[in-house]
């Protein structure tokens, strides 16, 4: 059956307690055991911590034979296999262990139950009066292999041969094993049902957390029992901290019953939420300071900074609890000492095998050199099942792009890449495009803790993560306009010794009003080791590109799309493709710069409206000559670049202050002085002029934007974010020219063209 097709017919969802009810029941005595098998149970012992879940049904299950049930990996399908068996007290297979063939399932039953009670359970199936359950069928087919699979297979529908369809036997696993199953099972005239465990619904991810949490025990074996005897301030933080990662996500939550449902793929997921569970288990989750270290590191981060924060560590949550539980399985099977198990199943092992498992792209793992050569071989066989069922896939892909982005935003920062013989660009050409999540995991993974001054972080304007070079630009920038949420844009400025990039999201809010910048955000980054050369693919949009140095634009379908809001300043420039296409907004040109270009010959130029693109190089070619700045007795590189550059660095240093409801917005002189201004004439000039204006004035070791001296130029943080930023500073800068620190750089830039 062709997936489309299988996702057409899977349209009820239903609670899996309700499918389970309809199935049948063993009302008899419990069947007895001649021999104890680790394969066999009956009735087996319900999960402590167990939530139905809902599913999507095909159809009725009890009108059919053979129930296949699947989920994506860590979604819970052993843990309801175990429940449907308590239920229906019914016998449950874990064919795991098993190699399965052609007698495996009569051999097993006959085995374990004897001759005599063998025969009574086939009777009991056949007359739709007792179900069987049958887990990890996809782990019998990695062990067995096609053929024996398949003879597994004709082996059960022997069995139920002649039965009257009542759903009898339940089968967990995974989609691929199904397949072949279905297939199987319908030439043996069976009929099928499928159904597939949906992700977590609001109530039910909140009763997860209760019955997990109801297991935890402190150092001296006390039970935790906050989240029940104070239901209300519990429940008030478990839904703010719901809502902190629904934000993460870029959804806005309401109503969290109502508004579940484009964030149920994440928070729904059983791995997530008992993450979340352990960073809720406080003493007193009323008090201000629990709702804090629930929600966030102890360390204060811009809200975008946050976000990032947030969700890498719910994903590495979920990474080591993976590690963990492979770790014991292994270590247990080889006899490994814990010293050895230690380094087995590393966050970046995981991340590789996940990618090459995704992609089909061979990467070599070189196994952890703790391990004994002879156990190499074992370990990877054994690893290899733990992949297919990992928690960030669902049916051989990413479950959803929050894990990969966060995986190949790992690959591209690790210290490591490349480590194990895959170059770093075909690791990450293997990798899914970037996703709106991909710029915050890089951020998150890049951003040190303690600052080289052993100061702790203290403002998130602040929070610079750091990039080796200038590689992961164009991604960064390509997941930013993935998630952006209205008015965003991005700076990316090389001059000097200063390379930075900004990633911005702004608000409506002015610069003295009493919350003023409660909504303006941003990542920044610092590069260390530029290159000096900096490559974009189109398309290009809302952002703002000033470096000395040189910058390619790639083109996509041999035509690059520049603009809305867009403005390029770069010392050397080529483009690529055969089209040139700017795009212009609200009236507002983009810009591009440049002391010389090249591109193809046959280039075409074009802008919607026909006033989209201002540029200018010497000698540039005839398709330019409609759109060229035309020169001025000052000279063109002073009157237009210089006077762009003032109001770029206007804005960049404004945007470094944070807001106070106590004081008019601060930043540390070394942080402004160092991580902005740098060596860069232009910027140092503008700090001093906005000193003379008396906008902005040094306080002890602070810097301080007074916000009495800008309130009449009816700057907002949305300005300095929007994309007619250069509106918004006219007046600003008009006063600025007039400086005694500008009019000595104008005179400078005049000298030196």
């Amino acid at each position: 059956m062709r997936m489309l097709d299988y996702l057409r017919r899977m349209d009820s969802r239903r609670s899996l307690f309700e499918v389970c009810r309809e199935l049948p029941r063993f009302g008899g005595s419990d069947f007895t055991m001649e021999k104890s098998d680790p394969s066999f149970q009956i009735r087996a012992a319900s999960p402590a911590a167990y939530v139905w879940p809902d599913a999507w049904v095909e159809g009725k299950p009890a009108d059919h034979h053979i129930v296949l049930v699947t989920a994506p990996g860590a979604m819970g399908k052993s843990a309801a296999s175990l429940a449907m068996s308590h239920f229906l007290n019914a016998p449950r297979v874990d064919l795991a262990d098993l190699r399965v063939g052609s007698s495996t399932l009569t051999g097993l039953l006959t085995r374990v139950l004897g001759w005599t009670e063998t025969p009574r359970l086939i009777s009991e199936l056949k007359h739709g009066r007792a179900s069987l359950v049958m887990d990890s069928l996809d782990e019998a087919r990695l062990s067995a292999g096609q053929e024996h699979f398949i003879a597994f297979l004709k082996n059960v529908a022997e069995i139920i041969e002649g039965a009257s369809p009542a759903g009898q036997i339940i089968v967990f696993g995974r989609h691929d094993a199904f397949e072949t199953a279905n297939i199987a099972f319908e030439v043996a005239g069976l009929s099928v049902c499928r159904a597939s465990i949906a992700p977590l619904s609001y109530p039910q991810s909140c009763d997860l957390i209760d019955l997990r949490l109801d297991q935890r025990r402190d150092g001296e074996g006390r039970i935790y029992n906050i989240h029940r005897t104070h239901h209300q301030p519990f429940g008030k933080m478990r839904d703010e901290v719901f809502t902190d990662v629904a934000d993460a996500l870029g959804q806005e939550l309401t109503n969290l019953t109502e508004d579940w449902s484009p964030i149920e793929s994440f928070l729904g997921y059983p791995p997530v939420l008992l993450v979340l569970g352990e960073r809720l288990a406080v003493d007193n989750p009323a008090a201000t300071e629990a709702r804090t270290s629930t929600r966030l590191e102890p360390l204060k981060m811009s809200p975008s900074v946050q976000r990032g924060h947030l969700l890498r560590q719910v994903v590495e949550g979920i990474l080591d609890r993976e590690a963990g539980k492979v770790r014991e399985q292994v270590s247990r099977t080889l006899a490994l000492s814990s010293e050895e198990a230690r380094v087995l199943y590393s966050r970046e092992e995981q991340a590789l095998r996940v990618v090459g498992l995704t992609s089909g792209t061979p990467i070599e793992i070189i196994p952890p050199a703790g391990i004994d050569p002879d156990k190499r071989s074992m370990y990877e066989q054994l690893v290899s099942s733990f992949v297919l069922d990992h928690p960030f896939l669902n049916k051989g892909q990413f479950a959803n792009v929050v894990f990969s982005d966060y995986i190949r935003a790992f690959l591209a920062s690790s210290p490591l890449q490349g480590a194990h013989g895959v170059p770093s660009k075909q690791l990450l050409s293997a990798c899914p495009a970037p996703g709106p999540f991909f710029a915050l995991f890089v951020h998150a993974l890049c951003l040190p803790l303690v600052k080289p001054t052993g100061q702790r972080v203290s403002s998130g304007v602040h929070d610079d993560a750091t990039l080796q070079n200038e590689d992961m630009v164009n991604d960064l920038l390509r997941s930013h306009r993935a998630a952006s949420r209205g008015s965003s844009s991005a700076a990316y400025i090389h001059q000097g010794d200063i390379c930075s990039l900004a990633l911005i999201e702004g608000a409506s809010e002015n610069l003295h009003s009493r919350d003023a910048g409660s909504g303006f955000t941003q990542l920044t980054f610092t590069i260390s080791e530029p290159t000096g050369v900096l490559e974009l693919t189109s398309p290009i949009s809302s952002c703002v590109i000033m470096t000395d140095h040189g910058t390619l634009l790639d083109a996509v379908n041999d035509e690059i799309e520049f603009g809305p809001n867009s403005v390029l300043f770069s010392r050397e420039l080529e483009l690529g493709g055969e089209v040139f296409s700017a795009f212009g907004k609200d009236g507002t040109p983009n810009i591009i710069v440049s002391a010389q270009a090249s591109h193809s010959a046959s280039l075409r130029v074009k802008a919607y409206p026909p006033d989209a693109l201002e540029m200018y190089w010497p000698r540039s070619w005839h398709q330019w000559k409609p759109f060229a700045v035309q020169p001025t007795t000052s000279g063109p590189r002073i009157s237009y670049e210089l006077s762009w550059r003032v109001t770029i660095s206007i804005r960049r240093i404004l945007a470094s202050f944070r807001s106070s409801v106590q004081a008019d917005p601060s930043i540390y002189y070394e942080m402004l002085d160092k991580l902005v201004v740098g060596s860069n004439d232009v910027f140092a000039a503008v700090l001093d002029g906005l000193m003379e204006v008396g906008v902005v004035e040094r306080d002890g070791s602070l810097y301080r934007l007074r916000l009495d001296r800008i309130r009449r130029y009816q700057v907002s943080w949305a300005d300095i974010s929007g994309p007619d930023f250069a509106s918004a500073l006219a007046e600003l800068q008009k006063d600025l020219l007039a400086t005694k620190p500008l009019r000595a750089l104008s005179q400078q830039w005049e000298e030196r063209s």
